[in-house]
């Protein structure tokens, strides 16, 4: 949005608990963002939930429901419709501040309570009495790491005093009296830097009887900044600027209406960046056509820039476009919209939320004032894929947003793909990822630390040549003819776990590997050549396996013996493929099978499949055990009526089941659950059904559930054989790095990962490994010197799906050595609390 917005801080997280605890919400396979709006809207803001703040002069309607000039959405679109501050006048600016709102209009009455053109909402949308702030004429505003609130507008008095068009409230509200820096004309865009400096924009030429044109920099006491660099000739800009954003260097980027900036040789078309002393930035010069309103510094450090303009550097660019860092144009990202887009801002999840006076994105019409965009640029609109042939059987989640898919299937989204297939953002078929023509099933799917993906099944080509039951294929879609293990004819592979030497292990119901006798498991080096130290043997299927941070291995199915002793459907090895003797628990049942495992962040393991008990207690088809195999009796029996053929953990501990189950705890649930820490039903997640059996579930890093099986519903919504469920609840990353620790931060319905990997860059594409994170409370850290050099950090975090460890989440942070010690929720780098 057009003025700096504060996020809240790791406190007013806590603040949230009670209101995401206590509120349920519905899962939709219509999962594409719902927000609709009547008029124009002018601002939002975002919190740490992720909830959408919007406000505005014009509209009166929100999803159809009457709301005026203030609304507050779910993160998927939907109205929150607990959320009533009901003003009787027009907004101008708002911010988050901590888990309260404060917000500047015209209006008189809000939240329940008088007030005077400025107000702080609590949570709940009601007026806190305890700021008593009033002003007329505002329309900027930013609150500091204090909770004091700087605002800027037309006015030149405030509460009697003299304030011309600046003034800066204290947190009770009162007038801040060592404040009073003289604006001669009005005040549309501030920004707060970490030092506590304010950075001013609008339309004056003179602050504190000095000139400057349309952009100041004050000390914190309100003081002209005179370290601040001023071209004396041309003290600022020969045009209206409208927002101001810094980055994590200190660097600063105004936006506005302009042709020149500090010089009147120097062209600088409608944004400018200057350097930290205030010079005019010469390596940064992108051509906008027409007025830039509001920009958005992600944490990798590009700059996403909104506003009136439709060409930049003379090429078409329909009111969003996205900067690498250097200012040249993001030819990745694909947002575009049918009318001026006046703010932007970014969720935790990374996607992002436009409002404006548009009707269309991106070709889509209908699309009325507020939309919600992929990190690619993409809208977030319904998945509705459809899979021709057999189901996906298995699926991996990218970290770029990718879903690939494994399954019997002969076309994915109207694309030729056989068995094998790789999906974008809105489930539409990746055309970069070419038909690897797997010539039948594909039961498993793994990621190489190379990038390179393997495939596991009974297929007999692969490529359109012959190579049978496991492939390796490029990010491309080429097969790597180099890997090409042999299996008897009559066996298949079901499971693959790469361990964190690059090894392979593979199960299933195979004999031979290449050439030589393996009953049903076996460890192949990463070239496909088989590690023949691995002598661990199974009497019958495996069917997954899942590797432990110590380097054991669990293995899953149907067997009831390994190595030549008995163990029933679960067995674990060490890591030279020896049995581990120490742990044997036993599934119980006529027909026993295990499907899926998970090593839960507390180091249990979570079992699912077919079986009726464990150790000799009722557990039907799912149950935990202790690290030691022995039955965790704190997880409660469920009392599913069908097989559970997936797992996906959340950061916050709560289970997404998938299968062939109609009920879970004596309640429908058919074929996909949500299941809390000890095993009871979660209500939040409310009554759903696929009309039949999921095979493959992955949980993106959004938050979304996807899934693959034999139903054409879900919810009773057309969806052929691939879904994406969405749920309104939580989905938080934040990456923060100082000069000795990098930590990543996750929480709420975040995939829970098993192990994560940093890594650096000095160019945003290639990447070092900088080690292995160590699990602390809720976080991965890695204590290592010199963290923070300038440069790209990435936080890779890995988590199980459908037998294997592929499935992985990342976010990149870019930081500079110079930038100011890292805060939680500082999502844009700059040393702040403010994401918003």
């Amino acid at each position: 949005m057009i003025n700096t917005r504060i996020f809240a801080s790791f406190t007013a997280i806590i603040s949230l608990v009670a209101f995401w605890t206590n509120t349920s919400f519905a899962q939709n396979a219509s999962d594409g963002f719902k927000g609709d709006v009547n008029g124009v809207v002018g601002r939002v803001a975002i919190d740490t939930s992720g909830s959408v703040y919007i406000a505005g002069q014009l509209f009166t309607s929100v999803n159809g429901v009457s709301k005026s000039h203030l609304a507050r959405l779910n993160r998927d679109g939907t109205l929150d419709t607990t959320y009533n501050p009901n003003p009787n006048s027009t907004l101008q600016g708002i911010a988050v501040s901590g888990s309260k709102l404060v917000v500047v209009g015209g209006f008189s009455s809000i939240g329940g309570g008088a007030s005077g053109g400025i107000a702080r909402l609590n949570y709940d949308g009601t007026n806190d009495g305890a700021f008593t702030a009033s002003i007329s004429g505002a329309g900027a505003l930013a609150v500091d790491t204090s909770a004091r609130v700087v605002v800027g507008g037309h006015f030149t008095t405030v509460g009697g005093l003299p304030r011309n068009r600046l003034v800066r409230f204290n947190a009770n509200g009162s007038v801040d009296p060592t404040f009073a820096p003289d604006v001669d004309s009005a005040v549309f865009g501030i920004a707060i830097q970490p030092d506590g400096k304010v950075l001013i924009a609008g339309q004056f030429n003179n602050v504190n009887g000095q000139p400057r044109w349309r952009f100041a920099r004050l000390n914190v006491d309100g003081s002209l900044d005179n370290t601040f660099n001023v071209n004396a000739a041309y003290p600022g800009s020969n045009g209206t600027t409208y927002s101001i954003h810094v980055q994590a260097d200190g660097k600063i980027i105004v936006c506005g209406g302009f042709s020149r900036f500090g010089d009147p040789n120097i062209t600088r078309s409608n944004i400018v960046r200057l350097n930290p002393n205030g010079t005019v930035d010469n390596s940064f010069s992108p051509n906008f056509g027409s007025a830039t309103y509001d920009a958005r510094i992600q944490p990798d450090g590009k700059i996403l820039v909104v506003g009136l303009f439709t060409t930049v550097n003379g090429a078409n660019a329909q009111r969003i476009v996205r900067l690498n860092m250097n200012g040249t144009v993001d030819t990745g990202f694909v947002g575009s919209a049918g009318d001026t887009i006046l703010d932007v801002d970014l969720q935790p999840d990374g996607k992002m939320v436009i409002v404006g006076s548009f009707t269309s994105v991106n070709g889509f019409p209908s699309i009325n004032r507020i939309a919600n965009l992929y990190p690619d640029g993409r809208l977030n609109t319904d998945t509705n894929t459809t899979v021709l042939g057999s189901p996906p059987a298995t699926m991996l989640s990218l970290g770029n947003g990718m879903t690939l898919l494994g399954g019997g299937f002969t076309s994915v989204g109207g694309a030729a793909r056989q068995g094998m297939a790789r999906v974008g953002w809105t489930g539409a078929n990746d055309s970069a990822f070419a038909n690897p023509q797997l010539t039948g099933w594909v039961y498993s799917l793994a990621v190489q630390q190379d990038g390179n993906y393997l495939a596991g099944g009974d297929f007999t080509s692969a490529g359109g040549t012959p190579q049978a039951k496991l492939a390796r294929i490029t990010p491309s879609g080429s097969i790597d003819g180099s890997f090409a293990p042999t299996f008897d004819t009559s066996g298949w592979v079901n499971a693959i776990a790469v361990q964190g030497d690059g090894k392979i292990v593979i199960g299933g119901g195979f004999t031979t590997v290449n050439g030589v006798s393996k009953g049903r498991i076996a460890r192949l080096n990463a070239t496909g050549s088989l590690d023949s130290s691995f002598t661990a043997t199974a009497d019958f299927y495996v069917d997954v396996i899942a590797i432990q941070s110590d380097g054991k291995i669990v293995i899953g199915g149907a067997f009831e013996n390994v190595n030549g002793s008995p163990r029933a459907g679960i067995a674990r090895l060490n890591a030279n493929g020896t049995l581990d003797t120490s742990f044997n628990p036993v599934l119980n049942g006529i027909v026993r099978e295990l499907l899926d495992i998970k090593i839960d962040k507390n180091g249990k393991i979570l079992i699912a499949g077919a079986f009726t008990g464990v150790n000799g207690n009722a557990r039907t088809n799912i149950a935990r055990l202790n690290a030691d195999g022995s039955f965790d009796a704190s997880f409660i029996n469920p009392n599913l009526d069908g097989a559970v053929h997936n797992i996906a953990e959340t950061v916050l501990g709560t289970i997404y089941i998938s299968g062939n189950f109609e009920n879970v705890g004596g309640a429908p649930h058919a074929k996909i659950a949500l299941l809390n820490t000890d095993g009871s039903v979660n209500p939040q997640f409310a009554n759903t059904t696929a009309n039949d059996k999921i095979l493959a579930m992955t949980l993106r890093r959004d938050g979304k559930i996807m899934v693959g099986g034999y139903f054409t519903a879900i919810n009773g919504q057309g969806r052929g054989q691939f879904a994406a469920i969405s749920y309104p609840q939580p989905v938080i990353y934040d990456l923060q790095v100082t000069n000795d620790r990098i930590r990543w931060y996750r929480w709420w319905y975040a995939p829970e990962v098993t192990r994560v990997v940093f890594e650096r860059s000095t160019d945003g594409v290639n990447y070092v490994p900088l080690g292995s994170g160590s699990r602390t409370a809720g976080n991965w850290d890695l204590n290592i010197p010199n963290a923070n050099a300038t440069g790209f950090i990435r936080a890779r975090g890995y988590h199980g799906d459908h037998s294997d460890r592929g499935s992985f989440t990342e976010q990149v942070q870019y930081v500079a050595k110079a930038s100011p010690k890292a805060v939680p929720f500082d999502f844009d780098g700059d040393g702040k609390t403010d994401v918003g």
